[in-house]
């Protein structure tokens, strides 16, 4: 029997506006093209077989969907094999679940119009199986493969855009994390009515200006040296240990800085390094620039 072919989607990162997206600012993210996901037929179920099971067990009940799906199909598909392939790890941060939905829709949504509003809410609905409550965002940058926009609830694609930030990198910490356990972390912080303050005062600027240097290409090194400062001061529990050393040697030395890359606590940390200033990082986490 020959089986279709799949497409194959991005991870996501988000650049720009983690947590603070909900309180006031802007928020960037785009897809990562070095890693990503696929649907493919296997002789052997691995260890995301499960994934799909409970995935369409939770479709089967879901009825709030703006578009048709296949359920049957694929459902008769994981029973003869259908399984991912992924170099997206899980847990952190990198839209993992965002992508297998990606994978999902495009290969058994029927009826899809090109209406991105639909999308974005079919989208949230299905990967809530994973998250709770999903925005939508990690699927559809992943699904759109293009940059997205995120301000007062409303999304913006920057398909048009080219974006030219070669110095910018990712940071391997090594260490997987719950991103419901950092929000809500967050959450309990933002009670406090003077972090609350200092969020819209202090970081919401300076992570809206962040955003603006890197659309029109302008150089993103002083908001983002300083949301780094900020993040180190105030947000110290979101930052592993070993992280937190390398993170002040590239604010004591100003060759490079570090900033959260999503909800913290592990996953990928987000790098900018100064011009023409070769990196020397310890090893043990791994560093890939995002051009």
């Amino acid at each position: 029997m020959d089986h279709p072919s799949f497409k194959s989607f991005s991870a996501k990162l988000l650049l720009f506006g983690e947590h603070t997206v909900v309180h006031g600012s802007k928020a960037l993210a785009i897809p990562y093209s070095a890693m990503h996901m696929q649907f493919e037929f296997l002789k052997e179920n691995n260890e995301f077989y499960i994934h799909l099971v409970n995935l369409h067990n939770y479709l089967i009940k879901l009825t709030n969907l703006h578009y048709r799906y296949d359920l049957d199909r694929f459902a008769r598909d994981i029973s003869s094999g259908l399984n991912i392939i992924s170099t997206i790890p899980i847990g952190y941060g990198a839209g993992s679940s965002g992508a297998l939905v990606a994978c999902f829709f495009d290969a058994y949504c029927e009826n899809f119009d090109q209406h991105i509003d639909n999308l974005k809410k079919d989208l949230a609905a299905i990967e809530s199986h994973f998250h709770g409550r999903s925005s939508g965002i990690d699927p559809l940058v992943s699904y759109l493969n293009c940059p997205i926009l995120i301000e007062g609830g409303k999304v913006e694609i920057l398909e048009k855009i080219s974006f030219r930030q070669e110095n910018l990198f990712i940071l391997d910490s090594g260490l997987a994390r719950s991103t419901e356990q950092y929000v809500e972390r967050f959450k309990s912080k933002i009670a406090d009515e003077i972090f609350a303050q200092a969020i819209k005062e202090h970081l919401v600027p300076l992570n809206n200006g962040a955003i603006h240097n890197y659309i029109f290409n302008e150089s993103i090194w002083q908001n983002f040296v300083q949301i780094s400062k900020w993040q180190l001061a105030n947000m110290l529990e979101f930052i592993p240990a070993e992280i937190q050393k390398l993170w002040r040697e590239g604010l004591d030395s100003g060759d490079f800085a570090l900033k959260l890359c999503g909800a913290g606590g592990g996953g990928f940390f987000l790098g900018l390094r100064k011009e023409h200033i070769q990196l020397d990082l310890d090893k043990s986490h791994p560093v890939r620039f995002l051009n």
